[in-house]
């Protein structure tokens, strides 16, 4: 996923989840070869581009490690409100998907991977961190029954980027604990 933050990340990540393939939360600051070395490390089948920071994706697309990724799928973001050649309307195509449960979702195992996270790279090239389904859920339910209480007519801001895990664990179980839903 290469999103700023903003609700279709958090949407993203739990519906990835929930099909049980794992999201790796890239770093928006990557560039160039630390991108590309990030992306290859978790061998994506599929990638989640923002119109914001398509252009960092767009420098590597041919790179060997990322070139023929079939979806990729676009957000609009900044400046870029339409799908460049090459990928696919993301907001499209899921307003045209069925509501409700995969059969899939059912067999979602709490040790499979939820989701990747990168060290900084400042000792070398970033590695992915693996977060598991028991582990994120766990965080999430420690953080948010316990320490934010929060309710329906509160507002969370998170200002961290959701490529860290704090963040992501934070942002999330603060929806879930208020009873939050999307339509």
């Amino acid at each position: 996923m290469l999103l700023d933050n903003r609700p279709e990340a958090l949407i993203a990540v739990a519906a990835l989840a929930k099909l049980g393939a794992a999201a790796a939360m890239c770093n928006t600051k990557q560039r160039g070869e630390v991108l590309a070395h990030s992306l290859g490390t978790v061998e994506p089948r599929a990638l989640l581009v923002g119109g914001e920071l398509y252009a960092a994706f767009d420098a590597i697309r041919d790179d060997p490690r990322v070139a023929g990724l079939d979806p990729v799928w676009f957000v609009p973001g900044g400046d870029m409100r339409t799908p460049p050649a090459g990928c696919r309307d993301f907001l499209a195509e899921a307003r045209n998907r069925a509501a409700g449960n995969l059969d899939d979702a059912a067999a979602v195992s709490r040790d499979a991977t939820c989701f990747y996270i990168f060290t900084s790279g400042t000792t070398g090239m970033p590695k992915a961190s693996r977060m598991s389904h028991a582990r994120w859920l766990r965080g999430g339910a420690a953080m948010g029954l316990a320490g934010l209480r929060l309710t329906p007519a509160d507002r969370f801001y998170c200002p961290l980027p959701l490529y860290h895990n704090n963040a992501l664990t934070v942002s999330w179980s603060s929806v879930l604990c208020a009873g939050a839903t999307f339509a």
